[in-house]
């Protein structure tokens, strides 16, 4: 069956770690940061809304997924917010979205 998103998935030869395609899940729940070069690859389709999750660990994370994608990307944060042990607040997490 033929989607219209299977033409953004990466070729054999690119995003390929450690033999296989990278993706986000690889650093989904640790808190060691983005994968800066799939969030970069991603911001390049703009006709689509895309949302990163996976890694964040700070703001930090959080600007550079906006920096990168020129405020055009998502993100979703989960083991990181307060709510669930970690040092992000939801409540700041919130103000920035509802004030963007």
């Amino acid at each position: 069956m033929y989607s219209p998103f299977c033409q953004f998935a990466p070729s054999p030869q690119q995003k390929v770690s450690h033999g296989r395609p990278r993706h986000a899940a690889d650093v989904e729940g640790r808190q060691n940061g983005i994968d800066r070069d799939l969030v970069g690859f991603l911001a390049r389709y703009k006709r689509v809304p895309i949302t990163y999750a996976g890694g964040v660990s700070d703001y930090g994370d959080i600007e550079l997924i906006s920096y990168l994608s020129d405020n055009n990307m998502d993100f979703t944060v989960g083991s990181c917010l307060d709510l669930f042990g970690g040092n992000l607040s939801y409540e700041r997490i919130v103000k920035r979205i509802t004030t963007r």
